[in-house]
């Protein structure tokens, strides 16, 4: 075989553009005086560096098992439900994911009997199966195609594999590398794309085909999460500007170019999202907005600045039950004494670490015009995806900021490889062990720990008592039982996974109905003729740090209010222990009691997290 194999396999698409590329060369670009066309050597063989990167992300993923698969399993049931045609709302077609359900469904329909097989037949599981091996095949293509641009922008092979292998254990990556979301492919998708353009403009090929091979992926990004539209004008922006325009003429055609991308990334775009809407009967105005709003699913964050700072380190590290410590610092007014101890183990030194990382890189970036041409892109990107994050969505979950990856590790690379800067050669290097260690260790599939084997626990002692319509009523979707059965939803403890409801929704804007949700919830689970399980943190006079509640993390919702609601009610005879279950009991007196409670309007079941298999 020959040597080049591997890397002419990677550079598959760039071929496509007509340019030959040697896998050792690299076009020299933004140095004054000289032609674009000059060749530099790259210190080191990319072929053999590729190699190791992609075995490094081999490792990571065999290692390694997600902490949390937030709604793939949400996901996976839509699939299923959309092939048996069992829900009244085909949720296969949404405006946020539009062919992200629908590229699992082809691939889990084509392969029902295997998938399934794998999990005894277990529908929702198969389909699980296909929206993941989407994502551990995105993870691969975006390692390669992240080293490969970052090699071209730093020139140096060696910097990009480092680089390439921090991008692969970054805490977002590692995560959902492995789940059923889509943030994966679509980042990958991102990276391609601005791997494209890369090459396009160091071969000075600025035709349609080369705007076409770059629209593609942009524009499938989007398409598999919305979101990601919010980064695109920083890297058109980077089309236009990288390394540098030499005279008008370059920069007419750099325009044609940019205008090109655009209206490909449009293009695909309206055919996407015209198939999802016909798929989906949206076939008016008022059915398009309804379609449109639905996509926020009630989302409405208090604090958000405060939650974006603090969050933006999460895309990098674990920080596990270090979240609960800081929002205890921030939001907790005093009520619990934190101490330099507890900070320490929340992580502190991991946020600091992340944030000088980042201002080492902008003063290395501003020191040289490519860098600070690379600093204006990463800036028209960031700015909407933070402003997203802060005030329009959750900016807690980490994968909120992986838009911005693609343009900040290209920063990361021009950074390492000046070779005067010793603060970030030796400082990104030890960022890149940091994350390594830290989150390897974090998600290591042989970890167990006390919190996990407690809800283990707890879960062996209610399932074995449910019936297929019965409902476990639990604190929120972020305790310790339900993070359980997030990290671990192929475990036989977790196959109950929709008949457990969050009680409390923070940062929703049905927040302040918790209230009524639950008695309309309850009252319709005795109507389909379930038993209602309740846990007995809820009835606790204080909440505990372990649970994760923080008091004054969402000012709409205080502890006070849940423990009085449920002490007013007919409990049976409880199990499990402090933190076990009780029976709600369908007495007269609580349906009375339920009945007063409920609201015009909450009479149904909808739930994202309630299933009846």
């Amino acid at each position: 075989m020959n040597k080049n194999f591997l890397i002419d396999t990677f550079h598959a698409i760039g071929y496509a553009t007509g340019a030959s590329f040697s896998p050792v060369d690299i076009r020299a670009n933004n140095i004054p005086g000289k032609p674009l066309n000059r060749l530099l050597p790259l210190r080191g063989s990319c072929a053999g560096w590729l190699t190791l990167v992609l075995g490094c992300y081999a490792l990571i993923l065999f290692c390694t098992r997600p902490a949390d698969y937030v709604d793939s399993m949400n996901y996976a049931k839509h699939i299923v439900d959309h092939y048996h045609h069992a829900s009244p709302v085909d949720q296969l077609w949404e405006f946020g994911h539009p062919l992200w359900r629908p590229l699992g469904f082809v691939l889990w329909s084509t392969l029902h009997g295997p998938l399934d097989g794998l999990f005894q037949g277990q529908e929702v599981y198969g389909a699980l199966s296909a929206l993941v091996a989407f994502n551990i095949i995105g993870g691969c293509i975006g390692v390669a195609m992240m080293f490969l641009l970052l090699a071209g922008i730093s020139e140096s092979a060696p910097a990009a594999a480092v680089l390439a292998i921090g991008f692969a254990a970054t805490n977002a990556i590692v995560n959902y590398s492995q789940t059923g979301t889509a943030y994966v492919l679509g980042v990958a998708c991102q990276v391609t794309g601005l791997y494209i353009i890369w090459r396009s403009i160091q071969y000075q090929r600025f035709g349609v085909k080369q705007a076409l091979l770059a629209a593609i992926p942009l524009g499938l990004s989007i398409a598999i999460w919305f979101a990601y539209v919010l980064p695109m004008a920083g890297l058109l922006c980077f089309a236009l500007l990288w390394p540098g325009i030499n005279g008008r003429r370059e920069l007419q055609r750099r325009g044609v170019f940019v205008l090109q991308i655009a209206c490909g990334i449009a293009s695909m775009l309206a055919v996407s999202y015209t198939v999802v809407m016909i798929g989906g009967h949206i076939n008016s105005f008022a059915r398009a907005k309804q379609w449109v709003v639905s996509a926020r699913h009630d989302i409405q964050p208090t604090k958000g600045v405060i939650r974006t700072v603090g969050t933006i380190p999460r895309g990098f590290f674990w920080l596990g039950s270090g979240s609960t410590i800081w929002k205890e610092k921030l939001f907790g007014h005093g009520r619990t004494q934190i101490t330099a101890a507890d900070l320490l183990r929340a992580g502190i030194w991991k946020l600091a670490l992340v944030y000088a990382i980042l201002l080492l890189t902008c003063i290395q970036l501003w020191k040289s015009s490519r860098g600070r041409l690379l600093m204006i892109c990463l800036a028209i990107a960031a700015i909407p995806v933070l402003l997203f994050a802060a005030f329009l969505f959750d900016p807690s979950p980490p994968e909120r900021y992986l838009a911005v990856y693609p343009l900040l590790f290209c920063g990361f690379a021009l950074a390492l490889a000046e070779r005067n800067n010793w603060a970030c050669r030796i400082g990104l290097p030890v960022f890149v062990a940091a994350m390594l260690a830290v989150n390897c260790s974090a998600m290591l599939r042989s970890r167990t720990d006390a919190a996990m084997q407690s809800a283990a626990e707890r879960l062996n002692a209610i399932v074995p008592k449910l019936e297929p319509n019965d409902r476990v009523f639990i604190l929120t979707t972020n305790e310790n039982l339900f993070a359980f059965m997030q990290e671990r939803p192929f475990a036989p403890e977790s196959r109950r996974f929709f008949q457990f409801v969050g009680t409390v929704e923070k940062n929703s804007a049905s927040t302040r109905l918790w209230r009524q949700r639950a008695a309309g919830r309850i009252l319709n689970v005795w109507r389909s003729g379930g038993r209602v399980w309740l846990c007995r943190q809820m009835l606790a006079p204080k909440p505990s740090l372990q649970w994760n509640w923080v008091e004054g993390d969402d000012d709409r919702i205080h502890w006070a209010e849940v423990p009085a609601f449920f002490q007013k009610l007919d409990l049976g005879e409880p199990f499990g222990g402090p933190e076990g279950f009780v029976e709600i009991l369908p007495t007269e007196n609580n349906k009375q009691i339920l009945q007063t409670v409920l609201s015009p309007g909450e009479t149904s079941l909808s739930s994202r997290k309630i299933y009846i298999p």
